[in-house]
């Protein structure tokens, strides 16, 4: 199982990696289909959460979705 992450820092990043995991660390947003049944795990400062969500969960219905929330000061 691969985790595609978006938005994360490295330093999480290279914790999964170091957990065993596979990870591909994207710049833009995966396109349709492209995740398959694995992970997104995703952060991003845009507004319309919601949407982009919706989005995500209709062109990778099998993926599994985990918005990760980093406050930024």
């Amino acid at each position: 199982m691969k985790i595609y992450t978006f938005g994360i820092d490295q330093i999480t990043v290279s914790q999964i990696r170091l957990e065993g995991y596979d990870v591909v660390v994207q710049k833009v947003m995966p396109e349709y289909g492209q995740l398959g049944g694995d992970i997104f795990l995703f952060s991003t400062d845009r507004k319309d959460l919601p949407e982009m969500f919706e989005s995500l969960r209709t062109g990778h219905p099998e993926a599994e979705l985990i918005y990760w929330h980093q406050k930024r000061e």
